[in-house]
């Protein structure tokens, strides 16, 4: 069962980087804050997270995904509620 989160709970990204880890699984370094206080005074965190090629492949889609709906703009429902 997936965790609710608070918005207040969610980070801001900063900048990230991408290689590989042993030759075989993909390696992920994000730089984030975790509040917009730490957001404000420069306070980033660093985490690393490794996963497989097919891993890697679900997330980059999922974040194409993603950005191209909130490209699209507010729902309609959203922009009536």
């Amino acid at each position: 069962m997936a965790r609710q989160v608070n918005r207040g709970e969610i980070g801001t990204l900063e900048s990230f980087s991408v290689g590989l880890l042993d030759d075989r699984d993909v390696m992920a370094v994000i730089s984030f804050a975790r509040s917009i206080e730490d957001f404000i005074c420069g306070e980033w965190r660093h985490e690393g997270i490794s996963m497989s090629a097919h891993q890697a492949r679900a997330l980059a889609q999922a974040l194409l995904l993603a950005a191209q709906t909130a490209d699209m703009g507010p729902t309609p429902t959203a922009v009536c509620s």
